[in-house]
């Protein structure tokens, strides 16, 4: 983690290696910057000079998730499964920890609680004051990535984006919107498939393309490389692409 002049930052004040990569973003409050890093570990370090650490907490598991600090507390996820609750001024001391099914994303504090997230689904509502006691909880599609409260809610996606009440998460008050995640529907027209050419020839290529949504573009891939693309006044239907293909 770097630490860099605010006026001008290629100039470097200071930095701190962590024994692998960092996923996490920092957070920064009351003189202290703490990160959690792929060594299983989240650091404490002087927001003067990072080069200075104060402390340390290793989880069981390597840490993607991004730390909140509000209360005294820093709050961050593992991918142990577990989010921690750890002391903002000594982390090493931990004062609570609630176990999930899956990895935890990076938390959300507010109004007494902490947010969170976990893969696969899982969406708690937490004690700020002591995160091992669930407030509710909900159930999505596949959560991987963190959420954000504001106005009386929580917001956060997967296949779908959802509002949940932020007093109470298992009342729903769900307004989702769906997604496109129907493939479009390509049907080949000419040439015949495994059409085999011994010369220089210029072939037409026409096929059906529609989806359930609207269409974005029509391409012709030849192995792999855009040949040609129409991206224009598109509906579903037919469409055609001509192209030269010579015998080398």
């Amino acid at each position: 983690i770097y630490q860099l002049n605010s006026s001008n930052i290629s100039q470097q004040i200071a930095n701190f290696t962590t024994g692998n990569y960092i996923d996490s973003s920092p957070a920064v409050a009351n003189g202290y910057v703490y990160v959690g890093s792929a060594d299983n570990t989240i650091y404490q370090l002087n927001s003067s000079n990072i080069s200075q650490q104060i402390a340390n907490f290793t989880t069981d598991n390597y840490i993607r998730s991004s730390p909140a600090v509000a209360n005294g507390f820093v709050y961050i996820g593992s991918t142990d499964n577990k989010i921690y609750q750890l002391n903002a001024s000594n982390i090493s001391i931990q004062y609570a920890n609630f176990s999930t099914s899956e990895y935890v994303n990076s938390p959300a504090v507010a109004n007494g609680y902490v947010y969170v997230t976990s893969w696969y689904g899982g969406v708690y509502q937490l004690n700020a004051s002591n995160v091992s006691i669930m407030v509710s909880n909900y159930t999505a599609i596949d959560t991987r990535d963190s959420l954000a409260v504001a106005n009386g809610y929580v917001y956060f996606g997967d296949l779908f984006l959802y509002q949940l009440n932020a007093d109470n998460l298992s009342l729903g008050n769900v307004v989702s919107e769906s997604a496109d995640t129907t493939y479009p529907n390509i049907t080949l027209g000419t040439p015949n498939n495994n059409t085999n050419l011994t010369s220089s020839y210029l072939v037409n290529f026409t096929a059906n393309a529609s989806d359930e949504t609207s269409l974005s573009n029509v391409s012709l891939l030849i192995n792999g490389t855009y040949n040609q693309t129409n991206s224009t006044g598109l509906i579903n239907g037919t469409y055609s692409f001509t192209t030269n293909f010579s015998n080398e």
